[in-house]
């Protein structure tokens, strides 16, 4: 980091009331940094080309309401003027507390604790996140539109070849009208709708709090525990080790079930909204010029269209 940006990051910083900082370290690109004081630490987002500054204030009061339910999130600070938002140099900044850890997880061999413990932890943040009441959500936030948006231009300028986007589309013929008719009737609330490992804070295998909660949206709860099933670490490289993977299924949802009790409807709709996300992280990573997790996640989609029977048997045997 050049003294100048560093200089310009303490200027943002000035506004709150942080002590004295030892370090700025970047953590993602050129937007997110981590810093560092004597007494804890921070961490301090760009977010210039995100979205509006009233998102942000929706994004507090929410997060306040979550920390008062006893989660730890990483709730927007305000600053000495009493903002969300910091600008500075026709940038805008957030500040949130940055929640420390010592641990990593052993996987795989602690794999289905730490499964387990994710799907009870992401119960305990619905929970918490039903709670909250706001007359005006549906004008605050978005409700997410699972399946989601399919166009092969748009799949192919993402960086997909014409016969992936040709697989996505095959699949998505194969499945939609099921999984459109198994999503009728679900209940809805706020979700985290980002919800990775990355997002998920844990501390060997328990559960410390969840960050990045930017995007806050309406949708169905079970759409969040979907995401992190089909997140990258949890993906097999092997064909021959995707039944492995999915045994982690029955996992993941008895202990979201033991905090939220999980529907029949809820627990059937698995399987289809673990294929939509492949399919929107197939694309994500292809827009990241990442085409070996691209090919793997495509992979384990069309795997579980040849093999759906098998794996629905295994979600519906979960609770």
């Amino acid at each position: 980091m050049s003294s100048l940006i560093e200089s310009d990051l303490k200027d943002v910083l000035s506004h709150w009331e942080v002590g004295d900082v030892r370090a700025i370290e970047p953590v993602q690109a050129d937007t997110v940094f981590k810093v560092t004081t004597p007494e804890r630490s921070f961490i301090l987002k760009d977010i210039s080309t995100k979205w509006p500054s009233e998102r942000y204030e929706f994004i507090h009061e929410v997060l306040t309401h979550v920390a008062m339910q006893g989660m730890k999130v990483d709730v927007p600070m305000r600053n000495e003027m009493g903002q969300v938002i910091t600008e500075l140099r026709d940038c805008r900044y957030i500040l949130s507390g940055f929640l420390e850890t010592s641990r990593k997880p052993t996987l795989p061999d602690q794999s289905r604790e730490l499964f387990h413990n994710v799907g009870s932890a992401i119960a305990d943040f619905h929970l918490a996140l039903r709670s909250y009441e706001d007359e005006n959500l549906t004008r605050k936030t978005w409700r997410e539109n699972l399946p989601g948006p399919l166009n092969r231009d748009a799949q192919i300028e993402l960086g997909l070849s014409d016969r992936q986007v040709s697989t996505l589309i095959e699949v998505r013929r194969m499945r939609e009208a099921d999984f459109r008719q198994a999503q009728k009737g679900l209940p809805e609330q706020l979700i985290h709708r980002d919800c990775h490992l990355g997002n998920v804070i844990v501390d060997g295998v328990q559960v410390i709090g969840f960050v990045d909660c930017d995007h806050l949206c309406i949708g169905s709860p079970i759409e969040d525990v979907a995401y992190f099933f089909s997140d990258l670490p949890w993906i097999p490289k092997r064909v021959l080790e995707l039944r492995d993977w999915l045994a982690h299924i029955p996992v993941l949802l008895d202990g979201y079930h033991r905090r939220r009790a999980l529907s029949e409807r809820e627990i059937a709709v698995f399987p289809y909204m673990v294929m939509d996300w492949l399919m929107a992280f197939s694309g994500y990573h292809a827009s990241l010029k990442e085409f070996e997790t691209t090919a793997s996640h495509l992979q384990t989609l069309v795997w579980i269209n040849d093999h759906f029977d098998e794996v629905l048997r295994i979600t519906q045997g979960s609770v």
